[in-house]
């Protein structure tokens, strides 16, 4: 086996001897890192830096013009002369390119490139905000990405999603490229995901299932973490605090003892010779704002990269995260009144265990770039669920298998990237809520292209086949038709340019079909989930496919200390088939406290989502103070197109029917409007930050929660809609003094003005919390 794997090493690898080379160490000026990718060019031919920031290439006797260009660094040409049989090693020191925005991201294309040159709306914050707002849970520093918004841990981009309660995303989140969605919930894995360790978070904003799959109909969030350096690093953070007493003193059912949070964090990276290691782990004790909903969350991580010393660019490695978590949830309030207990004070309580370990092999031809990824994963994920101390029948476990292969050749004569690649996986899942056994693959290809034209036009073309086989554990009957496999396919394709019009105005343009299949939670998914009220199942329920498209245009600035840039979108989306978690009373089913009343995903048919968006980030200087900035506003016209089409079957329910409010045919549980701000500001040893959020009223949701039935069960819902009818507005607010170069204070307030709001009916957040964190770097 061995023998076969060099062979085809050999077979890769492009082995030349000239008499003349130069040979090569190419460093960041500032801080010695080595550069890794750094395309160097010449007359005769072209290289690029390997993982070590090494370079070889051939010379000709004589003078050699040598050009070293690098994303967000000045160029450097150097011309040398060698002699017969002359071998030349140098030191290159590349300096950071000021003048340019200076944001690099991948996720566009699955390759570097400058943010300003992407052709698709890419939205970046980096690991200071993260650090600096005390982020225990990564979704509530992505909730501060302009046009984002996440309810009941599904993410929504430009009001793509509405609600839907633990399972199906509309939007793939991956960590270094890699999916973190459970496959049997279709539902990301947040608590995964390191806070301690992230490089920077790039979230793409529409249809992304050309690369990254069915879970990209709405958009990409990619958490990229940080890798080690030559300087080992070791960093401890210690946080605790209290939520506040609510404005209503109906709320506040803890008395005078207000619930506490307290946790802490630990991350250390270091470089042993050719082996990275990055190793990491967290503890939260959350006693939560709820009655009863209390967190206790441990995890344990590392990543690990060998570089082999005998291949040039051939690494391989394991990454990995353990977690085990003890949380409690609950769907709907007691009432508006005492809204953080839950009705009947009953939560469904879970204890779980949650790890996934990654094997992966990179290689990277250090003659021309060419790279192949070979990514695997298995996650394993078992949740034993009860309400009321009691086993409630819910509990659900699955086993996901995921393998993936990338190649990328660039062809540097003509500028041209190609990025193509397979992927295969399997979902086992054994579940009592899911009603038994169900198997799942998906198969899919993709390829795309990324070419520049000349030095203003970059252009992007790509396409994917995806395949989806479902066998279910029995067989379900509807309308007389028996269900136990279910398949479909569907190829989606892309396409976006980018023109650089002046020397920092970039207009872009893009268009991308996307496509979800639905998952095994909506499909089978089956339990009361408060006292009379039920999720159902939708075994007949289709696949989502849609497209959307948009044209911006990206200004950068830089006058004396500022630097940043300004971008305004206009963008369209229009699904068919579209899926909607939907609360109404369904036929056929016997539960609940009226036979049938509860949730189910439903098709809704086909939609309509437009709007517009401007957002701006930069940095800057006033006299002696720094300033950091992000924000942005979205306004969305999201709106059926079929609001007379029959649901279910049933004649009687239309999405005109099923709505509270029908004016416009807006689209349930969406804010058409959303703004918000991050700015932070530091002098010396001291910062301070403050992040604004408003949310517009969400006009439309599920009739039957305003219904005098349901008044009965769950009083208050239109109460608190008038009440609280002018939207949302959050302050969060952050003091941090650095006391010497190993430790930091800083003082953390969320939610400051104490706001009372709803991010759906009945499911009132957290009052104001306040914490005192302590960072410890080593």
């Amino acid at each position: 086996m061995n023998h076969i794997f060099l062979t085809c090493l050999g077979i890769l690898i492009s082995i030349s001897i000239n008499a003349q080379t130069i040979s090569g160490y190419i460093i960041d000026e500032s801080d010695k890192n080595p550069l890794i990718g750094v395309n160097i060019i010449t007359s005769n031919g072209g290289t690029s830096s390997d993982l070590d920031g090494l370079f070889e290439i051939e010379g000709v006797e004589g003078k050699n013009t040598l050009t070293f260009k690098y994303i967000g660094y000045k160029e450097i040409v150097k011309t040398i002369e060698l002699e017969k049989n002359q071998t030349l090693s140098l030191t290159i020191e590349m300096q950071e390119n000021a003048t340019e925005l200076g944001m690099v991201v991948v996720s566009a294309g699955k390759f570097e490139q400058k943010i300003e040159e992407t052709t698709v709306s890419i939205e970046v914050i980096k690991s200071s905000l993260i650090e600096n707002k005390n982020t225990t849970n990564i979704q509530t520093a992505i909730d501060q990405i302009p046009g984002v918004n996440i309810t009941d841990g599904q993410a929504n981009i430009r009001g793509g999603s509405g609600w839907s309660y633990g399972a199906g995303t509309r939007v793939q989140v991956l960590v270094d490229d890699m999916p973190l969605i459970s496959g049997d919930a279709g539902q990301a894995q947040w608590s995964l995901i390191s806070t301690e360790n992230i490089n920077q978070v790039e979230v793409i904003k529409g249809a992304a299932s050309s690369l990254y799959g069915s879970s990209a109909l709405n958009g990409v969030i990619n958490i990229r973490t940080a890798f080690a350096g030559d300087v080992p690093e070791t960093k401890i953070n210690l946080h605790h605090g209290y939520y506040d007493d609510a404005k209503r003193e109906s709320l506040n059912w803890w008395g005078g003892r207000n619930q506490k949070v307290s946790g802490l964090d630990f991350l250390h990276k270091r470089k042993i010779k050719q082996f990275d290691l990055v190793v990491g782990g967290f503890l939260l004790r959350d006693e939560g704002y709820r009655y009863d909903e209390k967190t206790n969350r441990a995890r344990f991580n590392f990543n690990t990269k060998y570089k082999n010393q005998k291949i040039d660019g051939l690494a391989y490695g394991v990454n990995a995260n353990f977690l085990k978590n003890e949380t409690a949830s609950a769907l709907i309030w007691q009432n508006y009144q005492t809204a953080y207990i839950p009705l009947d004070s009953s939560v469904t309580k879970t204890s779980g265990d949650v790890f996934n370990i990654d094997p992966f092999i990179t290689y990277i031809n250090p003659k021309n770039n060419d790279s192949h990824h070979f990514r695997t994963r298995f996650m394993h994920i078992i949740n034993d669920n009860d309400t009321k101390g009691n086993d409630s029948g819910q509990d659900n476990k699955s086993d996901t298998y995921f393998v993936e292969y990338q190649y990328q050749k660039t062809f540097e004569p003509i500028n041209l990237k190609w990025t193509s690649g397979i992927v295969y996986e399997i979902v086992d899942a054994k579940s009592e809520l899911f009603q038994g056994n169900n198997f799942r693959e998906n198969q899919a290809l993709f390829t795309q292209l990324d070419k520049k034209v000349g030095d203003r036009i970059n252009l992007s073309l790509g396409a994917r086949y995806e395949k989806f086989i479902l066998s279910t554990g029995q067989d379900y009957i509807f309308e007389q038709d028996t269900i136990n496999n279910i398949s479909d396919s569907k190829p989606v394709f892309r396409s976006g340019i980018n023109y650089q019009l002046g020397k920092a105005t970039y207009l872009r343009s893009s268009f991308g079909q996307g496509y979800r299949f639905p998952s095994i939670a909506e499909l089978f998914i089956k339990t009361e989930v408060a006292s009379g009220l039920w999720v159902f199942e939708n075994p007949k329920l289709k696949p989502e496919h849609g497209w959307s498209s948009e044209i911006a245009v990206k200004q950068g600035f830089k006058f004396g200390d500022w630097v940043g840039f300004a971008d305004l979108a206009l963008f369209i989306m229009e699904y068919e088939d579209m899926m909607e978690f939907t609360f109404s009373q369904w036929s056929g089913h016997s539960e609940g406290v009226i036979p049938g009343l509860g949730f189910k995903s439903i098709n809704i048919g086909d939609t309509r989502i437009s709007g517009t968006e401007f957002t701006i980030a930069g940095s800057g200087k006033i006299g002696k103070q720094k300033i950091n900035f992000l924000g942005g506003y979205t306004y969305i016209n999201p709106v059926t197109l079929e609001p007379n089409r029959i649901l279910e079957g049933d004649e009687n329910l239309t999405y005109i029917t099923s709505s509270s409010d029908t004016t416009n045919l807006i689209l349930k549980y969406r804010y058409q409007h959303l703004a918000k701000i991050d700015v932070e500001v530091s002098r010396e040893k001291l910062s301070f930050g403050v992040s604004l959020r408003y949310n517009s009223f969400m006009q439309n949701i599920d009739a039957l929660f305003l219904t005098d039935f349901f008044e009965s069960i769950a009083p208050g819902i239109e109460e608190s809609r008038e009440q609280l009818n002018n939207g949302d507005f959050l302050m969060d607010l952050r003091l941090a003094y650095t006391i010497n170069k190993m430790n930091t204070l800083s003082l953390i307030i969320n939610n400051g003005l104490n706001t009372e709001y709803q991010t759906r009916p009945s499911n009132m957040m957290p009052p104001r919390m306040v914490s005192l964190k302590w960072g410890i770097k080593l």
